[in-house]
């Protein structure tokens, strides 16, 4: 990591993990300078901005740790700012790239998913783990147990979904998963390898498989827009 004058620039992070070389130099009694020398040795590659933020802050942590130690009087990074962080990247589907997608995939069956995906904004680990016991296509309700944020989390089924969840073969335990692979499993081959790649069979640059809950929500979010009688914006 190194940053440079009042904005700092991107640098790079190699070697040790930050716990193994605190430890280490705690215990060979190194100035603090001649560790971000040998810092600025091992960087060899460009980073984003957030990993330059996540080294600036260990790098501060170290020299607080120094000053508790009494090796040093004050903390040389303490009023240099962090470089400023992008928005999080947001990409969807259009209609013409959700046509050419539909029509990559090899089954009726990976289209089931790829239309469930769209239309529940679920994430790739709640899509994955997604089970019977959760669903109640008499209701229309998806029930996520515990979303991201720790919180149960209800997803109303658009009719599409439901006539797709009535249609799938189940097993008599509710419990079981109802997107599994061959063993019974959760399915990452289809979620890491074949979608991915019928991704790049359609010729759709930049797009992964969380995206689609960013279609979800565009569309979600220009419907409302249409009802109020907008236009909306994505």
């Amino acid at each position: 990591m190194l940053v440079t004058g009042k904005h700092g620039r991107n640098g790079s992070s190699a070697g040790p993990s930050k716990r193994s070389c605190l430890q280490n130099w705690r215990r060979s009694g190194q100035s603090a300078s001649r560790l971000c020398a040998e810092s600025r040795r091992e960087q060899a590659r460009p980073i984003t901005p957030a990993t330059v933020n996540r080294e600036f802050a260990f790098l501060k942590h170290v020299f607080n740790v120094a000053i508790r130690d009494g090796r040093i009087d004050r903390n040389a990074v303490a009023r240099l700012k962090m470089l400023r962080e992008p928005s999080g990247r947001v990409r969807y589907l259009s209609d013409d790239e959700e046509a050419r997608l539909m029509k990559a995939l090899a089954s009726d069956a990976d289209r089931q998913r790829v239309t469930v995906l769209l239309q529940t904004g679920l994430r790739k680990g709640e899509f994955l783990g997604l089970r019977w016991k959760d669903i109640d296509v008499k209701t229309g309700v998806l029930t996520i147990p515990r979303s991201k944020n720790g919180d149960t989390r209800h997803v109303p089924l658009t009719s599409t979904v439901r006539a797709i969840f009535s249609r799938l073969p189940r097993t008599l335990d509710t419990s079981g998963l109802v997107f599994p692979n061959g063993e019974g499993n959760r399915d990452l081959r289809w979620a890491e390898r074949t979608f991915p790649g019928v991704v790049a069979d359609a010729k759709i640059e930049d797009f992964r498989l969380h995206d689609t809950r960013h279609t979800f929500a565009s569309r979600l979010a220009m419907e409302g827009a249409l009802e109020r009688g907008g236009c909306g914006t994505y």
